[in-house]
């Protein structure tokens, strides 16, 4: 799908919102099984959790990234909900280095490089003494960095 159909669509679509458009995107052949979000929740599944009350210690961004023009692993975190307490994050790198950034406050960011994306093999990622995600760099290097990047941008 290139760019001017990607705009098409957005001009025609009633619902304007991305969430709107991929539905009627999926719908087109009409072959969409629709379930119920209280069937989805008793099975453990979580919706809506950005933006309310119970989002906070979820929505934090504190995610890895290749980065395009240093190749080393970098990491971001921002605390930026609005009901966002302050927040401990720490990282256990390639199972044998811990990298701890501290309590970040609510409305603040860090950005970091951990090491040269080639030494990257695994992150576990704990937030508030939790673990939030694990990333396993040996089975998806390649994948990852198109996933996730900084790059620098060309139009300014």
């Amino acid at each position: 799908m290139d760019f001017s159909t990607i705009k098409k669509m957005i001009s025609e679509s009633l619902d304007k919102c991305a969430e709107g458009m991929f539905f009627e995107l999926l719908n087109q052949t009409k072959k969409t099984i629709i379930k119920n979000k209280s069937v989805l929740d008793l099975n453990g599944n979580s919706f809506g959790l950005s933006h309310n009350k119970i989002s906070t210690g979820n929505t934090a961004w504190c995610l890895p990234y290749y980065d395009k023009l240093t190749k080393k692993l970098g990491f971001v975190i921002w605390n930026m909900e609005e009901n966002a307490n302050d927040i401990e994050v720490r990282l256990i790198y390639n199972d044998k280095e811990i990298i701890d950034f501290g309590i970040v406050q609510k409305n603040h960011w860090l950005l970091r490089d951990i090491d040269d994306y080639q030494n990257a093999k695994n992150l576990i990622v704990l937030l508030n003494h939790k673990i939030r995600n694990i990333f396993e760099f040996e089975k998806y290097k390649e994948e990852f960095k198109l996933a996730s990047f900084r790059e620098e941008n060309k139009r300014l």
